[in-house]
């Protein structure tokens, strides 16, 4: 099964220049708890950000050919070629960025998003979804640090 992982602002922001302008503990947890033990798929600049693979996921990086990745990380070249051969007894999540959820949307039966209700003012955003997905739960409403959000979790249609 491929779903999304996400959060964004109440615009669908994801990230600003100078990456993703809120911290919230409590969905990095979530995050975690979601996709340990799983395949995860993300972007070149998404990889970028990261110092090491994430401990207990398999971790692909979409990438040209020619791009070296560190030791822990597996290029992918072709993403519609990977995801339609991947065992489907396997969990794959897609982690970001903007460009990787546009690319990969087509592809997820799921999307799991921590809905934050605050605009953040990103320059970065998640693909429309919403004719193609709906709601099927959500969490009540969360607080951490200065923000407020939900769990919210969507089925293709």
């Amino acid at each position: 099964m491929i779903r999304a992982i996400v959060a964004m602002d109440s615009k669908h922001g994801l990230a600003d220049d100078s990456g993703i302008p809120w911290r919230l503990p409590d969905d990095r947890k979530y995050f975690e708890e979601h996709t340990i033990l799983a395949n995860i798929m993300m972007g070149y600049n998404t990889y970028l950000t990261l110092i090491h693979p994430l401990r207990n996921r398999r971790n692909y990086v979409i990438c040209e050919p020619e791009s070296i990745l560190r030791e822990g990380f597996n290029p992918v070249y072709d993403v519609d070629s990977f995801l339609a051969h991947l065992d489907e007894t396997e969990s794959t999540w897609v982690i970001g960025g903007a460009a990787t959820y546009a690319q990969t949307l087509k592809h997820c039966t799921e999307l799991y998003i921590t809905q934050l209700q605050q605009d953040f003012h990103c320059t970065k955003y998640f693909p429309e979804f919403t004719h193609q997905f709906a709601l099927v739960s959500e969490s009540e409403l969360q607080r951490s640090r200065d923000s407020t959000f939900t769990y919210q979790i969507f089925q293709r249609k």
